[in-house]
């Protein structure tokens, strides 16, 4: 007769762990995004790249490693990762939106305003335009100044 199953049987196992061929991205995706709102940033990084892993063109999941490694101050990891969800998804306007803003935090003021148009482009009216169009003049006067 089998023992019934108990957690003290049976070792958990998260999918994050699993070889990444049997992992649909939607499970870590979902467990990272769960973790995350846990506070447990470690293992949440590490199922948003199981995600990742198990298919590179999951732009939401790029997008939401790029926030969760931006909150931790690795703002060029989080640039690299939305770049990532970027070539997954060239219309993705959140993902435009945050890296015009990390590349403005860098300090990279030409490259940011060439994202702070495309945002532009697409949405020109709501709240968060005129946040971009406000962001767009102040990368223009940073060029202007530092060529002059």
């Amino acid at each position: 007769m089998a023992r019934p199953f108990s957690a003290s049987t049976a070792p958990l196992r998260l999918p994050f762990q699993l070889p990444n061929r049997l992992a649909p991205p939607a499970a870590p995706f979902n467990l990272g995004n769960m973790l995350r709102s846990n506070g447990r940033r470690v293992e949440a990084e590490a199922a948003l790249r199981a995600a990742t892993r198990a298919d590179p063109t999951f732009a939401e999941a790029w997008y939401n490693l790029s926030d969760l490694l931006d909150e931790q101050g690795r703002s060029e990891a989080a640039i690299d990762c939305l770049r990532k969800a970027l070539r997954a998804a060239p219309a993705y306007i959140d993902a435009v939106f945050n890296l015009a803003l990390l590349l403005q935090r860098r300090n990279k003021y030409a490259e940011a305003a060439e994202y702070w148009r495309q945002y532009l482009a697409t949405d020109a009216q709501s709240e968060w335009a005129a946040r971009a169009r406000r962001s767009l003049k102040f990368c223009e006067m940073q060029e202007y100044l530092s060529a002059s």
